[in-house]
């Protein structure tokens, strides 16, 4: 069996934005990619936009499409990354400051040590 089959813990991180205008979702870009690309190299970002969910309204029973488009929320963005904890941890700690409205939740995970190997270089801002 080689090293690379052997298994790290890391930790998996969940990030939940509000989004109240396009401008601001851009800017709200700018800064996560800065933090979590740029600066600290994450592994396994994904930047996604949350389409229908129940917030803090308890409201999330839709019967119709029609339903659950009249119903939905404004649109949060969701990032998702996973590192070794010590990575994980200063990112969720970044994040906070930037984002103090944001919602954050994170778990320990498994995966394969080879992902976690060499670290992506830094990105030169165009």
């Amino acid at each position: 069996m080689s090293n690379d089959d052997e298994d790290a813990t890391v930790t998996f991180v969940r990030v939940s934005l509000h989004e109240s205008s396009h401008s601001h979702r851009r800017q709200q870009l700018h800064q996560v990619l800065q933090i979590l690309r740029d600066r600290l190299h994450v592994r396994g970002l994904i930047i996604s936009q949350g389409v229908g969910g129940i917030d803090l309204q308890a409201e999330g029973h839709f019967e119709t499409l029609g339903d659950l488009l009249r119903r939905m929320p404004d649109p949060r963005l969701t990032i998702e990354f996973f590192d070794d904890p010590q990575v994980a941890d200063q990112a969720k700690q970044m994040m906070r400051q930037s984002f103090p409205e944001a919602r954050i939740v994170w778990w320990r995970a498994q995966c394969e040590l080879s992902d976690l190997r060499a670290r992506r270089p830094a990105v030169t801002p165009a």
